[in-house]
């Protein structure tokens, strides 16, 4: 639960105000006086990241403001029992601009599955930035032939995806020769 304050100005011009959230937060009840205090469910299995609040205020049917967005930070309060990455081995082909995203995976003790990738708990490390780079939003990128390992960390727990980049192939080169001159 997010309680939100919203501070309108002037309080009286606004017919009614209510707060929307992104992704699976939903919106409030609208609220047609001052104070204007809401309470915002966060369901649960909501994966940790940030999302976005908006306000929205209406003076009449058709018109009304929206304010700025102010970001909460969603997080689990609980630590997995285990942490999986999928997929849990890259094979890259292409060095210098083939990515592909790994997703963190808690297994928490609900029994829930929840994609913890863009958590502010979650690291991730390669160790060997000549074949494989990783960003903090989970991206894989082939740099160079050769093996790497990523390590994914979320609170207490990791995990380790190999990584391997194959070496460029060599074009073929075909010559036709005419066998039999007629």
């Amino acid at each position: 639960m997010v309680t939100v304050v919203v501070d309108a100005s002037p309080a009286l011009a606004f017919r009614e105000i209510l707060v929307g959230g992104e992704g699976p937060i939903g919106f409030s009840q609208a609220l047609t006086a001052p104070p204007y205090r809401f309470s915002i469910g966060i369901p649960p299995g909501t994966r940790p990241r940030r999302y976005h609040l908006t306000a929205d205020g209406f003076t009449e049917p058709g018109h009304g403001v929206s304010s700025e967005p102010v970001d909460i930070l969603v997080e689990r309060p609980d630590s997995p029992l285990s942490l999986t990455a999928e997929p849990s081995l890259l094979d890259l082909e292409h060095v210098g601009g083939q990515s592909s995203r790994i997703a963190a995976v808690g297994k928490f003790v609900d029994a829930q599955r929840v994609d913890v990738s863009e958590s502010t708990y979650v690291g991730y490390v390669s160790d060997n930035l000549s074949v494989a780079t990783v960003t903090g939003e989970s991206w894989v990128t082939a740099v160079g032939p050769g093996s790497a390992k990523i390590t994914i960390r979320y609170k207490e727990k990791s995990t380790v995806v190999p990584v391997t980049v194959r070496k460029p192939m060599a074009g073929h080169v075909a010559s036709l020769t005419p066998c039999c001159a007629r």
